[in-house]
């Protein structure tokens, strides 16, 4: 089986995609993976921490505040989909996985062009604007809160699970916890 994950710009995007590669990792031992990231974002140093080859495009996100930033928004937009279109042909995964930020939207509306299963994992109980956009034509929208189902148009694609969280966590006492974080 062959992955594409991508998501990122925060933590909250990047950290639920590992996890859920590692899961993939776990379920399927000779799965590849590849993730797709935004150029100079977090996503660019974290992924490859943790094991993993990512290939970066030039993307970025929508302004509602500045107009005349959409206009760069557009010009990357259109540029990222050729890259998109180009990196999803070489690898030819079996699925691509979003977990939001705005480097997901090219990278999931390509796949569904070109007919790669799409799945949209949304951790927040108000979802994106990714996940708003693309939840109607994704094959599978993950969520983890039962609201969240109220802000999307399409509901006989979404399915309610646990928000993933990496393996590679290690459990500690409550106390020990407590005296690190000073509660």
């Amino acid at each position: 089986m062959r992955f594409v994950m991508t998501g990122g710009g925060t933590g909250g995007h990047i950290f639920p995609a590992i996890a859920i590669a590692d899961g993939l990792k776990e379920r399927f031992r000779d799965a590849e993976i590849l993730f797709v990231g935004a150029k100079g974002k977090m996503e660019e140093k974290v992924v490859p921490e943790n094991g993993y080859e990512i290939k970066l495009i030039g993307v970025s996100g929508f302004s509602r505040k500045n107009i005349f930033k959409n206009f760069k928004f557009i010009k990357d937009f259109f540029s990222s989909m050729r890259a998109c279109k180009k990196i999803l042909e070489g690898f030819r995964p079996d699925a691509v996985i979003g977990t939001g930020g705005y480097v997901s939207g090219p990278v999931v509306y390509s796949a569904i062009k070109k007919g790669i299963p799409a799945v949209i994992q949304e951790g927040n109980s108000y979802p994106g604007k990714v996940t708003k956009t693309m939840s109607g034509k994704a094959d599978r929208v993950i969520i983890n809160f039962g609201e969240t189902l109220n802000y999307l148009k399409r509901k006989d694609n979404v399915v309610k699970i646990s928000y993933p969280v990496r393996s590679r966590l290690k459990l500690t006492e409550k106390k020990r916890g407590e005296k690190i974080f000073r509660f």
